[in-house]
């Protein structure tokens, strides 16, 4: 069984693999890429959620993001609290 601070990790990884800068503090992600802050993702495993505070630059990078959050939690379940900016 893989351990869930193996998981977050490896988001991190992934998420760095493909160009993102990432800052990471417990479950929450702060991603930006090509100099520009495009969001910040909280999950909540336990309760298969996964909160996103997106910046309007970022849209074109959601798909992304999500995708490779959900290879390590599939049945988390996406809520947008707000899109800033």
């Amino acid at each position: 069984m893989i351990r869930e601070s193996d998981k977050l990790s490896r988001i991190t990884l992934k998420l760095e693999k493909r160009g993102y800068k990432v800052r990471r503090h417990y479950y929450e992600y702060y991603i930006r890429y090509g100099g520009r802050f495009v969001c910040v993702v909280s999950l909540f495993p336990a309760w298969n959620y996964m909160f996103i505070l997106l910046r309007s630059e970022g849209e074109m990078h959601l798909n992304e993001v999500v995708n490779v959050i959900k290879e390590e939690f599939p049945n988390i379940t996406v809520v947008f609290l707000k899109k800033a900016g």
